[in-house]
């Protein structure tokens, strides 16, 4: 999906703003629509799968399941490995650098094509790990 999701935005990239906003709204709509058409307009509930979701314990007189120290962990985790990428490695570099310039980027010898793809991809990656994480809690709507 990352990849598709990078062409599409590769398409609206030399296009006005108002076009690229309208573009992005278009593309939301076709995918809760499809969503829709698909999985219909009910909330599907799924059950909670990670370990300890119906046990609890007190921290200063508010309840808290095992369940949400697990994401909450999980979030931790995942911000500290991409500040530690976009800080230190070579990609993470390059990615804040096709932001500010990319041809700049290319004359350095790093395609900002393939910078941008593997943006899209950590993007994709992180926003399933999220759902996956988030809908036993919220139930999968697709309006909503």
């Amino acid at each position: 999906m990352g990849l598709l999701m990078e062409r599409f935005a590769a398409r609206l990239r030399p296009q006005p703003t108002s076009l690229k906003i309208v573009g992005t709204v278009g593309l939301i709509l076709l995918v809760q629509g499809l969503a829709a058409l698909r999985y219909g307009t009910q909330t599907i509930f799924v059950p909670q799968f990670l370990p300890g979701a119906h046990d609890s314990f007190l921290v200063l007189g508010v309840v808290v399941t095992y369940d949400k120290v697990i994401i909450a962990g999980t979030a931790l985790v995942a911000v500290a490995l991409l500040y530690g990428f976009f800080r230190w490695s070579r990609t993470g570099l390059a990615m804040r650098a096709v932001v500010d310039d990319p041809d700049l980027l290319a004359l350095r010898g790093t395609d900002p094509v393939r910078v941008r793809r593997v943006a899209w991809i950590i993007g994709s990656t992180f926003a399933a790990l999220s759902g996956v994480l988030i809908t036993p809690l919220v139930g999968l709507n697709a309006v909503l």
